[in-house]
């Protein structure tokens, strides 16, 4: 019914979220127990996921999203000196059940590979590297394709130093050669990664 310009409408009731996961893993230790590996496999179903329609700009609940796939990680230290940490993700996703977009992937990455390692040069010095990778995705569920620059490799860097038993000093500079990227985006906009950034912080303990 509508009145003076008003409208009145009865909203619709969604289907409730509903979540369905397995995993499968395992860990191992090596070097006395100082450095662990894991691994595992996974599958996830997500069913009546809500969604913007690009047309109508109406919240909709979309069909099923199936993302499964496999989880690396190594942590802890190879020597008194050297310590690395390390995760790597291969990732497939689908949509299921939903006309237009049925079999498209999600917007995320199918592969993804994080590392830092540190190193003590001396008892007061440590430097350190890592390196970020993204792989290539798609821009939607419509299956748009997302630009080369979607898919990235970051190198990051840090150096401590310990002045003295209270007081520690730390740089730490993220996206070491400047490189352009996508952080993340869709058919309708993109946001870009943040350009080289170089932070010096101070720890100081009582």
């Amino acid at each position: 019914t509508s009145s003076n310009g008003f409208s009145l409408s009865t909203p619709s009731v969604a289907d409730p979220l509903e979540t369905e996961s397995y995993e499968l893993g395992t860990k191992w230790g090596f070097f006395d127990g100082n450095l662990s590996l894991s691994a595992a496999l996974f599958h996830t179903e997500l069913t009546n996921n809500q969604t913007t329609d690009p047309v109508t700009l109406q919240v909709v609940q979309v069909g099923k999203q199936i993302s499964q796939g496999l989880e690396v990680g190594v942590s802890g230290q190879i020597t008194d000196k050297w310590f690395v940490f390390s995760g790597f993700t291969i990732l497939d996703s689908e949509v299921e059940d939903l006309s237009t977009n049925d079999g498209n992937d999600l917007y995320v990455p199918e592969m993804t590979l994080n590392f830092w390692s540190t190193y003590d040069l001396t008892d007061k010095l440590t430097v350190g590297l890592g390196v970020t990778y993204s792989g290539e995705q798609t821009y939607s569920e419509d299956g748009t394709e997302a630009p080369d620059d979607a898919a990235y490799v970051l190198v990051n860097g840090l150096v401590s130093y310990q002045v003295n038993e209270n007081l520690s000093l730390q740089l730490n500079v993220d996206n070491l050669f400047d490189d352009d990227y996508i952080q993340r985006g869709s058919t309708r906009r993109t946001v870009p990664g943040a350009t080289r950034f170089a932070k010096l912080s101070a720890n100081y303990s009582f």
